[in-house]
């Protein structure tokens, strides 16, 4: 299934997923690509749990709401070429998320918002990050979200307290 829309995800398009993916054995779960181009706030537990959405491209959403692709265990890729902001748990135990990519930077994340991401995938997720984004403390004793000032490179393997298989940065991610 696909759909491309610009419906409010929360009251709409979520509750539907939710219908038909919220049962892993499920004989109504398929697989679901999102394509919304117009939404620019996901709100809290939007699309938790989803277990068949596949992929996932909004590239006018600049706020994550907490949880809210939480558990989203059939993922694999993801882009939002304007977010700012993640909530907390905001991708927590997307664990077959094999590509994440933001393109502008990111001022604030939740704690543990990339919890277990990748951890089905070989070698882990590739990230993918704007040029100019910052180091994120992503720890209980932060404030969350604080950026520490060091800039990313794509040498790091590290980011918001994390482990990825790359980070590339980019002007066009």
């Amino acid at each position: 299934a696909s759909y491309s829309g610009s419906t409010r995800a929360k009251t709409v398009v979520s509750q539907a997923i939710y219908q038909l993916a919220s049962d892993k054995g499920s004989s109504k779960a398929g697989t679901i690509i999102l394509l919304m181009p117009e939404v620019e706030t996901i709100p809290n537990d939007a699309f938790m749990p989803c277990y068949a959405l596949k992929s996932v491209f909004m590239p006018m959403v600049t706020s994550i709401g907490d949880s809210s692709f939480s558990q989203c265990t059939s993922l694999e890729d993801a882009s939002f070429p304007a977010v700012t902001s993640i909530g907390i748990q905001g991708f927590h135990s997307c664990n077959k998320l094999a590509t994440l990519s933001f393109g502008s930077v990111i001022n604030s994340i939740g704690e543990t918002a990339f919890e277990n991401v990748g951890s089905e995938v070989e070698g882990g997720c590739a990230l993918t990050l704007a040029s100019g984004q910052q180091h994120m403390k992503n720890a209980n004793f932060y404030t969350p979200g604080t950026p520490n000032g060091t800039a990313v490179t794509e040498a790091d393997k590290t980011w918001a307290e994390n482990t990825w298989r790359s980070i590339t940065i980019s002007n066009n991610p």
